[in-house]
């Protein structure tokens, strides 16, 4: 059914590029693909995967969040979102205070640009560039090769949106 739609979709779009490939060859795909962008529709067993192994090709499985969006189904507004941490619950890495704690922490500033309401979208923007610089900078948990502790790192990233929403209201009290 997924595969129909897609088609039919695809005869309304026909600039849109559309290739339809069976799971496996994504895999391959992915495996000679660089630097282009994406999109790949598929099931959720399949989504799952393929976010899973994608990550771990660049990096780490938690660098990054996830969305599930429900719309109005009168003009496909978001009305319903969800965000979560894509990876698993690591209970290896239980009490030892070295996980990760990027994918929560940017599923937390992703939900927040959905909110209606001004400070929340700059709190999220705020989370988003501390997250992205602190790892530039070097602020980085094991599994990216660093040695700060989930603590620690969660400690720089507050410290940092604390900063930024600070110097972003006294910009704009003084009407820069």
């Amino acid at each position: 059914m997924l595969k129909e739609e897609l088609d039919a979709a695809a005869r309304r779009y026909p600039d849109v590029p559309y290739e339809p490939c069976l799971i496996d060859a994504i895999y391959a795909l992915l495996l000679q693909t660089t630097g282009e962008p994406l999109v790949i529709p598929c099931l959720n067993r399949d989504g799952d995967c393929l976010s899973d192994m994608v990550l771990q090709m660049f990096g780490t499985i938690a660098g990054a969040e996830s969305l599930l969006l429900a719309f109005n189904e009168t003009d496909f507004t978001v009305k319903t979102v969800m965000a979560e941490a894509p990876h698993g619950t690591a209970p290896s890495l239980f009490g030892k205070n070295i996980a990760n704690p990027m994918a929560m922490i940017l599923a937390g500033a992703a939900l927040l640009s959905y909110m209606k309401d001004r400070q929340a979208n700059r709190s999220s923007r705020a989370i988003y560039e501390a997250v992205l610089e602190a790892v530039r900078d070097g602020i980085r948990t094991p599994d990216l090769g660093g040695h700060v502790t989930t603590s620690e790192f969660t400690d720089e990233i507050i410290k940092r949106v604390t900063t930024k929403l600070e110097v972003w209201e006294t910009l704009e009290d003084l009407g820069t």
